[in-house]
């Protein structure tokens, strides 16, 4: 499958989807990628190969208070990152051809934060006003794209993402059913009113899963930024197939 179609099925998905407005607004959209694409993520698995960069980005950079309430295990997930200028892994050429084309896809050009625009454009122009329409707004938009794995014993606290996050995006890429539980769970807190700009991760008491984003399968999510979308990695207590295999694209403002 090459770009174009790739994008075309992507935006009949995202377009055909079902935008939820609470807990917070989201989508969660099953069978997200092509069944040949979502083959050859697993088949091109860059993790067999690579050990990924270890995620080490909130060492000590979120305050004392919230990591006594929660220190985040950041050494059980690693990460290859594409939206850096040369992508972190070694691979053959197929392989590489790949996973250069995805990356293409989702980064190249303005494509993905327009798609995401034009399913929920009411987000945007709350948040930036006539600025949406802007093309330099597009442009000067960060956009983050990176497969991931956690290993057993890892958890991310509840958190709202960082301040300047647009939208956030989950793919999971488990090879078999039966590890729903380890999803991203949608939280609210059992306090009325409580908010969270997204400097801190939390932690888990005081808070309730009101849904589910399971991982299974070729499953998807997007969520968008506000004070109140509480969400977290519950703990995984069991070793999973591929060591929960996924992939993260974002997109924020810049500071």
């Amino acid at each position: 499958m090459n770009q174009a179609d790739l994008r075309a099925h992507i935006e009949q998905k995202i377009r055909s989807a079902r935008l939820e407005i609470l807990p917070f607004p989201h989508m969660i959209i099953n069978d997200f990628l092509p069944q040949e694409v979502y083959d050859k993520v697993l088949e091109f698995n860059l993790f067999t190969t690579n050990d990924g960069t270890p995620w080490n980005s909130g060492s000590g950079k979120t305050g004392t208070t919230s990591r006594a309430l929660n220190a985040t295990p950041y050494q059980l997930r690693s990460q290859i990152n594409f939206h850096k200028r040369a992508p972190e892994f070694e691979a053959s050429p197929e392989v590489t051809e790949f996973w250069d084309m995805i990356q293409s896809t989702f980064l190249s050009d303005t494509w993905f934060p327009r798609t995401i625009f034009a399913k929920f454009p009411e987000y945007f122009y709350l948040r930036f006003g006539e600025n949406a329409e802007r093309d330099d707004f597009w442009t000067i938009c960060r956009k983050a794209l990176f497969v991931q794995r956690h290993k057993m014993g890892y958890d991310l606290g509840p958190h709202t993402d960082i301040p300047t996050r647009i939208f956030t995006c989950l793919f999971s890429f488990p090879e078999t059913t039966g590890y729903e539980q380890y999803g991203t769970a949608l939280l609210r807190h059992t306090t009325p009113y409580t908010i969270s700009t997204g400097h801190r991760h939390h932690s888990f008491d005081g808070f309730e899963t009101v849904k589910m984003n399971e991982y299974k399968p070729n499953n998807f999510m997007c969520f968008f930024k506000t004070v109140h979308a509480f969400h977290a990695v519950p703990p995984i207590k069991e070793e999973l197939p591929n060591q929960r295999y996924g992939a993260c694209s974002s997109s924020s403002t810049n500071p």
